[in-house]
């Protein structure tokens, strides 16, 4: 929002059609929810407004004829761009949800919530999502804490309620606009599995943000989620952070994973975390042309043959 808006903003349908061009058929957009400048204390964003920003990326997605994926926070959420972390226990006070749960936040009488919070921004923001989207209210949930004094939730069972009371507002949210938005997808660990039986019936495929180097390691993870779970799986990110940039380090890390996850049966979507940039130069759109690099390419082979599931 602060620091690549400059570089970025007149360049969203170049790298949009990058995307495209692995044979993609979502784009993730992973911005925070703030829609101000307000929520923002140690930079201040531009050129555009924040949500006129989001907006910019959303539209090149869709006229792509891309779905949008959207994997958004709030900034107190994890205390970022200078923002205090705010949870149920802190002066002031944000609760991920209230004792009235879905029904509160529906009546209005919870309004503060990050629970309400997120479901009153789908209902103010519906030029943003088209059928086939993908919302997941808040990414890595869990790496918000659970049980300690700075964490969002006091235990797993609050953590639990509070992915099952998104699903459920969210998807009402949805209903209202008149949109077929999938909601879900949140990005759970993948060697901690505390999700309950309720939460995942209700998920229906548990996605996982899963970095690991090994594909046999990775495949060994998602098999066991597979196996605790009993749904399908989702790969919610995974990209070589570990190479550099460096070939044919890179491609052969991306190889190895995209052929174990291509050929296990309960994989049933492959999210490559991240197009462009990234600390580990594991992007896949060179920022000098905005043209797919050969990592790109290398995507690119997976998905164009990516057997149906």
């Amino acid at each position: 929002m602060c620091y690549l808006q400059q570089q970025f903003s007149s360049d969203a349908s170049s790298i949009v059609a990058a995307d495209r061009a692995t044979h993609a058929t979502y784009a993730t957009y992973d911005g925070p929810y703030d829609p101000s400048a307000a929520g923002y204390t140690s930079c201040v964003p531009g050129p555009l407004a924040p949500i006129d920003f989001e907006r910019t990326w959303v539209n090149a997605i869709h006229a792509a004829g891309l779905h949008a994926w959207f994997r958004q926070t709030w900034n107190t959420w994890k205390g970022l761009y200078g923002e205090r972390v705010l949870t149920y226990s802190t002066s002031p006070q944000i609760p991920y949800e209230t004792s009235g749960g879905v029904n509160a936040v529906l009546s209005g009488v919870d309004s503060n919530s990050y629970l309400a919070r997120t479901y009153r921004f789908i209902i103010g923001h519906p030029e943003l999502f088209a059928n086939g989207d993908i919302f997941t209210p808040q990414s890595e949930p869990d790496g918000a804490g659970i049980g300690c004094s700075k964490c969002q939730f006091p235990s797993t069972s609050e953590y639990n309620r509070f992915l099952r009371d998104s699903m459920a507002v969210d998807r009402m949210a949805f209903a209202d606009l008149g949109r077929n938005v999938t909601v879900g997808m949140w990005g759970v660990s993948c060697t901690q599995l505390i999700l309950d039986s309720t939460t995942v019936s209700q998920m229906g495929v548990v996605s996982t943000d899963c970095y690991m180097r090994s594909a046999a390691q990775l495949a060994s993870a998602l098999a066991g989620i597979h196996a605790t779970y009993g749904v399908p799986v989702a790969v919610g990110e995974w990209g070589d952070i570990w190479d550099q940039a460096q070939q044919p380090a890179l491609n052969n890390e991306l190889n190895a994973v995209m052929s174990v996850l291509s050929s296990a049966p309960y994989v049933v979507g492959v999210n490559y975390w991240q197009a462009i940039g990234g600390p580990g130069g594991e992007g896949l759109v060179d920022p000098a042309n905005l043209q797919l690099n050969s990592a790109g390419g290398a995507v690119g082979a997976w998905y164009s043959g990516w057997p149906a599931r």
